[in-house]
């Protein structure tokens, strides 16, 4: 028998002794056990605890995470990306060096972060409830903080929310949410029905409703229903059906799509990306795509300029295969991660910034040497220079281009300059 949360789920049992259960995940921390029982009535349980969603972020130059309840940001904090309720000039010392403990204000009413999406100068967070929080640059109404109905003006024009904001705002028009995702100026939101959502930008038809009008609210992306997985590049987006097929939308100017093409056409509904196994999951840099299938098997596409996508061409239309026994894929900028079973992580792509978190300043096309010292980690965010990543023991690490805090090190980490071997988050312990 399966249990999870503490509600046994069907199960069903094949010839072989093995069995077969769908666990419905809810966001954040979940529990569940395996109960078995021979012939004889011994009885044995296993119990594993597994977390749905983000609890590292990463973006531009600024990192987040959710610890224990709390969510902790660090970085660059020009446009109020921190949340901390102020903003800082480029040579401001309160850009935070170290992890701070932002607060989310709502009379009444606890609030839990569970999952964090960071991009650029944006942070989108999810609470407990299924509640969506935004701050940092909303100058493409990003951080979906628009109201149902007032986005026309008295000239009939659509009058976008541009408000940037440097404290946690909830978003008021949408709720039951429970996964978000950011590109470079849109943000993605998965509901618990299995529908897709998105608001910002749209002018490569990232928003996936058929139209390129930029939304400050969200809007629903047509055609897609059963949806358990979504990610976003820079200007286009994916979701993972619960029969593990991939959609896309979006741009496809370097073959983002992966369907055999490249264009500078809007792709407002999305496509079928072919030629893949049932996908797990898939991560997102900024023109490419890394997807993880059922057997441990990646495939990647998209701009390929810093080899980032393991093949010769500058533009990789269609998925090639670049690793066999993955267990979770990442990415953004113009690298790439896998993570083993042991939980190293092996990067490639654009190295010029410590980005790979290796000894050498080379890109790298192909993943061949593990990010120095870390293992057994829990969860990965990588930004557009830097990394950052969890490991089971709690640590908080961070490797790549440092910059106004990027990486958390404190007063004592050098400002510009790359970071090859990670380091220790302060403020988090």
């Amino acid at each position: 028998a399966v249990e999870h949360n503490g509600v046994e789920v069907p199960t069903v049992l094949d010839d072989d002794g093995g069995f077969v259960a769908e666990l419905l995940l809810a966001a954040g921390d979940n529990s569940y056990s395996v109960r078995a029982v021979d012939v004889a009535g011994n009885v044995a349980i296993v119990t594993r605890q597994v977390w749905f969603g983000q609890r590292l972020g990463a973006g531009g130059s600024h990192s987040g995470a959710v610890i224990a309840g709390r969510y902790f940001a660090w970085g660059r904090n020009n446009i109020g990306q921190s949340g901390l309720g102020f903003t800082s000039l480029i040579t401001d010392v309160t850009h935070p060096g170290a992890a701070k403990p932002v607060t989310f204000s709502l009379a009444d009413e606890a609030v839990t972060p569970v999952s964090v999406a960071l991009s650029q100068n944006a942070s989108i967070i999810l609470d407990s409830t299924g509640h969506v929080w935004g701050f940092g640059d909303n100058s493409n109404g990003q951080l979906c903080l628009g109201v149902v109905g007032d986005d026309v003006n008295e000239d009939g024009v659509d009058d976008i929310d541009m408000v940037n904001r440097s404290t946690p705002t909830r978003v008021t028009a949408i709720d039951d949410v429970v996964a978000v995702y950011r590109g470079f100026s849109h943000t993605l939101l998965l509901k618990s029905d299995g529908t897709v959502w998105a608001c910002g930008k749209n002018n490569s038809g990232q928003l996936g409703n058929g139209t390129t009008v930029a939304s400050d609210v969200p809007v629903q992306v047509v055609g897609l229903t059963d949806i358990v997985h979504i990610n976003a590049g820079s200007e286009s987006s994916y979701a993972v059906g619960r029969d593990g097929v991939l959609h896309a939308w979006g741009r496809n100017q370097y073959g983002n799509l992966g369907i055999g093409s490249v264009d500078t056409v809007a792709h407002a509904t999305a496509v079928v990306v072919p030629e893949l196994a049932p996908v797990v999951t898939v991560a997102c840099g900024r023109d490419h795509v890394l997807a993880l299938q059922n057997d441990g098997a990646v495939h990647a596409w998209g701009l390929n300029a810093s080899n980032q996508v393991d093949a010769s061409d500058n533009n990789v239309t269609s998925p090639v295969a670049v690793v066999d026994a993955a267990v979770a894929v990442y990415a953004n900028g113009n690298q790439g991660f896998y993570e083993d079973g042991a939980g190293r992580l092996f990067g490639w792509g654009q190295n010029g910034s410590g980005n790979l978190g290796i000894p050498s300043d080379e890109d790298q096309p192909r993943p061949s040497v593990a990010v120095f010292g870390l293992e057994n980690v829990v969860d990965v965010a990588i930004g557009a220079l830097h990394g950052v990543a969890l490991d089971a023991d709690g640590f908080l690490f961070a490797w790549g281009w440092s910059f106004q805090g990027s990486l958390g090190g404190g007063s004592s980490t050098i400002n510009l300059w790359p970071y090859r071997i990670p380091i220790l988050v302060e403020g988090v312990r």
